[in-house]
């Protein structure tokens, strides 16, 4: 629906993304903190995904008749293969909503995975949507 007004919130750098923990190194009495852990990534960035989004987006029919919106957060684990997987809510406003935000962050899938030292490893990702039906 072109006349639907969907606003997709993201918080995703490092606020929604997280995963293993960082080592540390002690010298003499002073202790160094590393991280060598790289975050997941999506092909094409955050542009990328809004516009996945707003092509993919079907605002729910009974939702958008009574004009129904609001945050729907939803969190999922990105595996070492780069597919979206373990997909939960988080918050939800309804039914229809929330199921929603869930099929959209489903097709999400061909991610760079985290890698800690090198290694593949798996993410977990929050990711909030923001529901707002047309102005009639």
């Amino acid at each position: 629906m072109k006349n639907t007004l969907f606003t997709v919130g993201f918080i995703l750098l490092e606020l929604a993304s997280f995963s293993q923990l960082s080592s540390s190194v002690k010298s003499d009495s002073v202790v160094f903190y590393y991280c060598d852990e790289m975050p997941a990534k999506y092909p094409g960035g955050q542009e990328a995904m809004i516009k996945i989004f707003a092509d993919s987006m079907r605002y729910p029919i009974q939702a958008e008749k009574q004009d129904i919106g609001g945050r729907v957060i939803v969190q999922y684990i990105i595996d070492t293969f780069g597919n979206t997987t373990d997909v939960k809510l988080l918050e939800g406003v309804r039914e229809d909503l929330n199921n929603e935000a869930i099929r959209l962050t489903r097709i999400l899938n061909g991610w760079t995975p985290a890698t800690l030292h090198k290694e593949k490893i798996i993410s977990y990702r929050r990711q909030p949507f923001i529901f707002i039906p047309a102005k009639k």
